[in-house]
C-alpha cells in the first residue's frame, strides 16, 4: 500500500507539473505563431493519438505482464525477452508512422484544412516534420508502460518532469531567438522527442538489469499474450475514433482558425487526464494483483477509495472552468479575442471530460481483470451512435455542437458501462460507486461552484486569481466532505498525527 501510496503522489506531482508546464507556454505559442499556425500543433496532438490505434495495445499489456512477472525474480529473462520483442515491433510501427504522414503532408495541406493566412506549402513542411517528430515520440508509450509496471512510476516522473519543461520552455526559446516559424516549433519537438523516448528507455533496460542472457525476440511470448493486446487494440481503435471525431469532423467542416480555438480549449479540459492519470497508473497493476490473490475486500477499499480520488482531484477544478470559463482564459491569455471564442466551447468540453475522468478506476478494474470484451463492445456501440451525432451537431452548431457530443459519449459511458461491469466485478459496489464515489461529490463541487459564481467577480488580474483560488478551494473541501472514504482518511491521518504530538509531549 505504501507503494501506491508513493506512486500516487509522484504521478500526481509529475502530471501537475506536466500539465503546468504545457498549459503556462500555449499563449507564448499562440502570440508567436498566431491561431493558424497553432491550429497545426492542434493537428499534431490530433495525429500522435489517432496513430496510437496502430499501438496494438502492446504498452498496457506491457504494463500489466512486467507487474505480473516482477512477483517472482526468477521471470527477468522472460521480462527482458518481452520488452526487446515488444520494442522491435513498436520502433518498426513508428518508421511506417513516419513514412504515413509525410505521404499524407501534400493532401492534408491542398486538399483537407481551410486556410487563411498560412500558405499550403508551409503548411506542407510543418506536416513532413512533424511525422518524423511522432515517429521518435511515438515507442514513448511502451517504455513509459514498462516502467509503471514495475512500480518505478517515481522514475518516470522525474523524467517526465525534465523532459516536458525542456520541451515547452525550449520551444518557447526557440521561437523568440531563432525563427517564430511553425517549422521550427516541430524541428524542436523532433529533438525533444529523441531525447524523452530514449531516456525512459535506458532507465527501463536498467531496471530489467542483472546476469541475464542477451535479451531476444521471442515469438512465442506473442502468443501468451496476443489475446489481451488483441482486446486491447480493438478498444483503442474505437476510443480513438470516438475521441478524436470532434477534432476530425472540425478541422474538415470548420477553418484552421476555428480549429485552432477549439484546440486551444480542448488543451485546457483535457489536463483534467493528467490529474487523474496518476490513479490510474497506479491502482491498475495493483489491481491486477489482488485480484491474482483473490482479496476482494481490500480489492473494495481500494476500488472506492481510487474512485473518490479521483472525484475529489477532477469535479472541483471542473465546476470552476465549466462556471468561469471566460474569465479563466482572459485571465491566462489576457486576450478578449480567445475569451470570447474559446469560453463557451471550454465549459461544455470540460463537463464532458470530466465525466469521462469518473469512468478510469473502473476501466481500470476492467483491464485487470482482463476483460476487454466489454469496454470493446460498448465503444463499438457508441461509435455508431457518436460519429453520426458529431457530424449533425457541429453542422448545426458548430464547435459547441461537437463539445456537447462529447457530453453525451461519456454520460452514456456512465449509465451502460457501470450497470454491465458490476454484474461481473464487485457486483455489490455498484450502487456505492454510483452515489457514495461520484453522485455526492458531483453535488458538492457543482452547487459550491454554482452558487460563487453568484458573487461578482473582481476586476484585476491578481485579484481575479486570488478569487478563481478560493472558489477552487472552497469547492475541493466541499467535494472532499462528500467523499466518505477520503474524509475518514483525512480523519484518521490527523488524528494519528494530534495523538503522537501529544504523546511526545
Amino acid at each position: 500500500m505504501a507503494t501506491i501510496k508513493k506512486n500516487i503522489v509522484a504521478n500526481v506531482f509529475g502530471n501537475i507539473w506536466v500539465g503546468l508546464v504545457s498549459l503556462i507556454f500555449v499563449p507564448l505559442y499562440i502570440d508567436f505563431l498566431g491561431i493558424e499556425s497553432y491550429g497545426l500543433v492542434g493537428i499534431y496532438a490530433t495525429l500522435i493519438v489517432l496513430f496510437s490505434v496502430l499501438e496494438l495495445g502492446l504498452s498496457s499489456t506491457l504494463n500489466r505482464e512486467l507487474a505480473k512477472l516482477s512477483v517472482d525474480k526468477d521471470n527477468l529473462v522472460e521480462m527482458r525477452d518481452l520488452l526487446r520483442t515488444l520494442e522491435i515491433i513498436y520502433w518498426i510501427i513508428a518508421a511506417i508512422i513516419s513514412v504515413i504522414v509525410i505521404i499524407l503532408s501534400d493532401y492534408i495541406a491542398f486538399k483537407w484544412v481551410n486556410l487563411k493566412t498560412l500558405s499550403p506549402d508551409t503548411v506542407r513542411y510543418a506536416i513532413m516534420v512533424m511525422g518524423v517528430a511522432i515517429g521518435f515520440q511515438w515507442p514513448l508509450a511502451l517504455y513509459g508502460g514498462g516502467l509503471m509496471g514495475l512500480q518505478n512510476q517515481v522514475t518516470l516522473n522525474y523524467i517526465n518532469i525534465g523532459a516536458a519543461t525542456f520541451r515547452s520552455a525550449g520551444a518557447a526559446a526557440v521561437l523568440w531567438l531563432v525563427s517564430p516559424t511553425i517549422g521550427t516549433f516541430f524541428l524542436w519537438q523532433i529533438i525533444t522527442s529523441i531525447l524523452h523516448t530514449g531516456t525512459v528507455a535506458f532507465f527501463l533496460w536498467k531496471s530489467l538489469s542483472g546476469n541475464a542472457r542477451k535479451p531476444i525476440f521471442r515469438l512465442d511470448l506473442l502468443k501468451n499474450i496476443w489475446k489481451f493486446a488483441a482486446g486491447l487494440s480493438g478498444i483503442s481503435i474505437l476510443a480513438t475514433i470516438l475521441m478524436q471525431i470532434d477534432k476530425i469532423i472540425i478541422s474538415r467542416m470548420l477553418s484552421l482558425e476555428m480549429f485552432g480555438y477549439y484546440m486551444f480549449t480542448n488543451t485546457i479540459a483535457m489536463s483534467l487526464h493528467r490529474l487523474i492519470g496518476p490513479v490510474f497508473y497506479a491502482v491498475f497493476p495493483k489491481f491486477t494483483t489482488l485480484l491474482a490473490v483473490n482479496a476482494r475486500e481490500e480489492l473494495i477499499r481500494l476500488y472506492h477509495l481510487s474512485s473518490q480520488t479521483v472525484s475529489a482531484i477532477a469535479l472541483p477544478i471542473a465546476s470552476i472552468l465549466a462556471f468561469f470559463s471566460s474569465e479563466v482564459i482572459l485571465l491566462w491569455t489576457k486576450n478578449p479575442v480567445n475569451a470570447a471564442n474559446s469560453s463557451a466551447i471550454l465549459s461544455v468540453l470540460v463537463i464532458g471530460t470530466s465525466l469521462n475522468c469518473l469512468m478510469n478506476v473502473p476501466y481500470a478494474l476492467q483491464l485487470a481483470a482482463g476483460w476487454t470484451k466489454l469496454p470493446f463492445m460498448v465503444n463499438l456501440f457508441m461509435t455508431f451512435l457518436i460519429v453520426p451525432l458529431s457530424i449533425i451537431l457541429t453542422r448545426l452548431y458548430g464547435p459547441i455542437g461537437s463539445a456537447s457530443a462529447w457530453v453525451i459519449l461519456n454520460s452514456t459511458y456512465i449509465i451502460i458501462t457501470i450497470q454491465i461491469m458490476h454484474t461481473r466485478l464487485l457486483n455489490t459496489e455498484k450502487w456505492k460507486w454510483y452515489i457514495m464515489d461520484i453522485i455526492l461529490p458531483a453535488m458538492a463541487a457543482f452547487s459550491i461552484a454554482g452558487i460563487i459564481r453568484l458573487i461578482p467577480f473582481p476586476a484585476g488580474r491578481l485579484t481575479g486569481v486570488i478569487f478563481l483560488l478560493g472558489a477552487y478551494c472552497i469547492t475541493l473541501a466541499a467535494t472532499v466532505a462528500a467523499s466518505r472514504k477520503i474524509r475518514t482518511l483525512i480523519i484518521q491521518k490527523l488524528t494519528y498525527i494530534i495523538q503522537n504530538k501529544y504523546r511526545g509531549a
